[in-house]
């Protein structure tokens, strides 16, 4: 029984899992039986023989193709390097042997080496066992530089069980003791914040594509947008190769003494990156477009927008971007359609969007070609996070402004507010207390204007009143709502009840004494009825009160032997 590829879960994890299901006590068994290949299965890294373990499987877990890229880190390596690498890389995996592939793919030479160790974290681990009752390996994990959990935002563990040559023919999995014994981690706090949005950005480099074919020409002018909106590009567009070199030695001094990162941002290899910024030659690691993704534009979303653009300003004119791909349509067809859309929009015949729809043409599209012809300003780059407005931002969080204003004032998602508010711990108790008080200060002012206008309001009106400020200062401003507060009125002309005299008990005694005396010369009692003090009480007639003989010594005394002698008589 095989199970289930689960999300983010590694080929090695599948395997590692089939292998304790199975009972086998040697991994090359369930390597040979899946792969066809004793060793094919062990690799945690890039595992080869994948049409052959596709075909085993009766494409259970999709195409050998699909496997490489959904369950294997090889996507994060390959995002970006030209197609020819993608399919020699896929062809490696299904094939019968992978030895050429790291060199393929520059690892040996690159800033992390070929050896790739093991990596988990704790609460991925106690997570995966509470919803599928085993932990495994997750591939984001697995990917150089990574050294937080972007799931849980903490610290991963690192093991040398399979880096110092130990458990090359093992399966493990990630609770195993083994691995447990041999994992280590040691972060430092002011190193974290740098760490997480890496992570992020690793697991956006291996989860998703480029917006468009890649291009080392359109990955360039990207990267140089990027470099203009900081400031790093001259007027003729050339890089300020000393303020970029210091600028990024600057912004990842606390972790260039990491590996990999020491052999990219530290003093003796920074320079290296401006390879990546000026006329593209040769490939770089993954590592290294990261670090400069993530200074010049902070975010996946943000370099890959910028890069979309790009990309479609370096389309062919003449391309159509029909949303029916069944329209076709000539070049002569095509120059007529420019021509049309060109004397119209001069002519002030109606918007873009309006010509657009008459012609059939796609908005965008037409935007680009009026722009080429220089009919229109097309100035419509993704807006940049610099780090001017970063510091913009960052005012507005600390006056404790709401992050919808935030996020609307500044263009920019509420995601990415959110993201600079928890780069820093502290930020987010800040931006909570100034919130705070913004919002008292506007609750305060509501309630002084409803007293102003209304001085005779009671406190049960100043209750009811909505959007008076009043619920709001109960809950959270007490003591200043107390002190703001008119003081109570009490009600005039109020009626004093009359007390009630003291009851005479005695005199009680002596009246229903009294009519018991009378009564006792008369009183007869039926055969039915019960002899209980209350049977004489209610033959007792004229009395002025209702009678309780607890209260009345005498007359009870008289009742009982009333009763007393009644008894003797019926018993004759």
């Amino acid at each position: 029984m095989l199970p289930i590829l689960q999300q983010d879960m590694t080929l090695y994890s599948l395997v590692a899992i089939a292998h304790r299901w199975g009972g086998s006590s040697r991994g090359e068994q369930i390597s040979h039986l899946l792969f066809g290949s004793p060793g094919a299965g062990l690799r945690h890294d890039f595992p080869s023989h994948l049409g052959e373990f596709s075909r085993r499987t009766e494409s259970a877990y999709g195409q050998p193709d699909e496997i490489a890229l959904k369950a294997t880190v090889l996507p994060y390596f390959l995002r970006f390097r030209p197609p020819e690498v993608h399919a020699e890389a896929l062809a490696l995996m299904r094939g019968d042997t992978v030895e050429p592939l790291k060199f393929v793919l520059g690892l040996p030479a690159g800033p992390s080496g070929s050896s790739m160790p093991l990596c988990t974290c704790e609460d991925c681990i106690r997570e995966d066992k509470d919803v599928h009752g085993f932990a495994y390996w997750h591939r984001q994990l697995q990917l150089p530089g990574t050294f937080v959990c972007a799931n849980h935002g903490v610290p991963i563990l690192k093991s040398s069980i399979r880096i110092d040559g130990r458990g090359r023919s093992t399966l493990f999995l990630p609770d195993d003791p083994e691995i447990v014994s041999t994992s280590t981690s040691v972060i430092a706090d002011q190193q974290l914040p740098l760490l997480r949005q890496l992570s992020n950005l690793s697991v956006a480099a291996l989860n998703s594509t480029l917006s468009g074919e890649y291009s080392p020409q359109i990955l360039l002018a990207t990267y140089q947008h990027g470099l203009s909106q900081h400031g790093l590009l001259t007027k003729g567009g050339q890089v300020r190769a000393r303020d970029f070199v210091k600028w990024l030695s600057d912004k990842y001094h606390a972790i260039a003494n990491l590996d990999p990162f020491n052999r990219i941002v530290d003093e003796r290899h920074v320079e290296g990156m401006l390879r990546l910024v000026r006329k593209p030659r040769g490939n770089f690691h993954t590592v290294s477009h990261l670090l400069l993704i993530d200074a010049l534009f902070g975010s996946w979303d943000s370099f890959t927008s910028v890069y979309a653009w790009e990309h479609q300003m370096e389309l062919p004119l003449l391309q159509q971007e029909a949303t029916d791909p069944k329209e076709v349509h000539t070049t002569c067809e095509y120059e007529t359609l420019v021509i049309e859309l060109a004397r119209r929009y001069k002519n002030g015949e109606g918007s873009v969007t309006a010509l657009s729809r008459v012609l059939g043409i796609d908005v965008s599209t037409a935007i680009r070609w009026l722009g080429k012809l220089g009919l229109m300003d097309v100035s419509r780059r993704p807006k940049v996070l610099t780090h001017e407005i970063r510091s913009e931002i960052i005012q507005s969080i600390k006056r404790g402004e709401p992050f919808r204003q935030i996020s609307k004032t500044f263009s920019f998602s509420r995601a990415t507010i959110d993201r600079i508010c928890n780069e820093q711990p502290s930020l987010h108790e800040v931006w909570r207390a100034a919130s705070h008080e913004r919002a008292r200060k506007t609750e305060r002012e509501k309630f002084e204007l409803l007293i102003k206008s209304n001085p005779k309001c009671s406190w049960a009106e100043l209750r009811k009143t909505k959007n008076s400020g009043y619920s709001w200062l109960s809950r959270h401003d007490k003591e200043w709502l107390k002190s703001r507060l008119p003081a109570k009125t009490t009600r005039r002309g109020r009626q004093v009840t009359k007390r009630r005299p003291r009851v005479d008990w005695t005199l009680r005694d002596q009246e229903c004494l009294s009519a018991l005396k009378t009564l006792e010369a008369t009183l007869r009692f039926e055969d039915w009825e019960r002899l209980k003090p209350m049977v004489v009480l209610r033959k007792t007639k004229n009395l002025s009160f209702s009678p309780r003989l607890d209260r009345l010594p005498e007359s009870r005394a008289l009742v009982m032997q009333i009763l007393e002698k009644a008894k003797v008589h019926r018993n004759k």
